[in-house]
């Protein structure tokens, strides 16, 4: 159970999500933590291996978000380079 308090607020609203709960914005870490134990959905291993494959999933994201960024303005600086070489 304890291990769920070290993960992120976001990462405990979308695993309460999946596991078929209400969720208000406003539930703090340990009270998200409570609702899901509580839940009758709750089985421990089940719920690890869940919150495990949703922070994977969320790196993931973020780490293509940020290869897209940076993509995004490696093109850009390049236009900017070219611009400037034609003005030249």
């Amino acid at each position: 159970m304890a291990f769920l308090l070290s993960k992120k607020k976001e990462h405990l609203i979308e695993l309460a999500e999946e596991l078929g709960l209400i969720v208000e914005a406003s539930l703090t870490k340990p009270k998200l933590k409570d609702l899901i134990v509580k839940s009758s959905d709750y089985i421990e291993d089940d719920v690890k291996v869940i919150i495990d494959s949703i922070v994977k999933d969320r790196i993931r994201t973020e780490e293509k978000e940020e290869k897209l960024r940076r993509e995004q303005r490696e093109y850009e600086e390049k236009f900017r380079n070219k611009k400037s070489e034609n003005m030249n």
